[in-house]
């Protein structure tokens, strides 16, 4: 992969884009800051007054995982990013598929899995010294019942 610089023209006569899947306030940051370098920015986002599509020069107003859309957004720009875990990892590896997508369809799949990240993190804890709080994962029986595990959680639970 060869960087793409703020300004610079494809071979096919297209200026550097960079593409964003959400359009809420830190996509919208996301595009003023990529503005500022002179890149030009694409987002893919449902809602038409999403603070980051109005303010891009590519607003692809679809679904996150509607295969024109995502087919637009990967013809626009030379890399692309996401403004939010919860885009559909599907989405993100369709876009891989040509072109440079961070982070990975993988590593979006795992933030959204909790049981799955908090794993992820205490797995990584050997290498990088940060430890995770202790976690326990509850499981509500079959009932009808509220669940009140005493002696496991303090009141009020968030």
């Amino acid at each position: 992969m060869s960087p793409v610089y703020p300004g610079s023209i494809d071979a096919a006569g297209q200026r550097a884009t960079l593409g964003v899947l959400g359009g809420g306030q830190l996509g919208r940051m996301f595009v003023h800051a990529a503005q500022r370098l002179g890149y030009f920015t694409a987002v893919l986002e449902p809602d038409a007054q999403s603070p980051a599509g109005l303010v891009s020069h590519h607003h692809i107003q679809t679904n996150y995982d509607d295969p024109a859309g995502l087919a637009q957004l990967a013809h626009l720009c030379q890399a692309i990013t996401t403004e939010f875990e919860n885009v559909p990892a599907q989405a993100l590896q369709t876009l891989a598929q040509t072109r440079p997508v961070a982070p990975s369809a993988a590593v979006v799949g795992i933030a959204q899995n909790r049981i799955e990240e908090k794993a992820h993190f205490a797995a990584c804890a050997a290498v990088s010294g940060v430890t995770c709080a202790p976690t326990r994962w509850l499981k509500r029986p079959p009932s009808s019942k509220p669940f009140r595990p005493e002696g496991l959680i303090c009141y009020p639970v968030f």
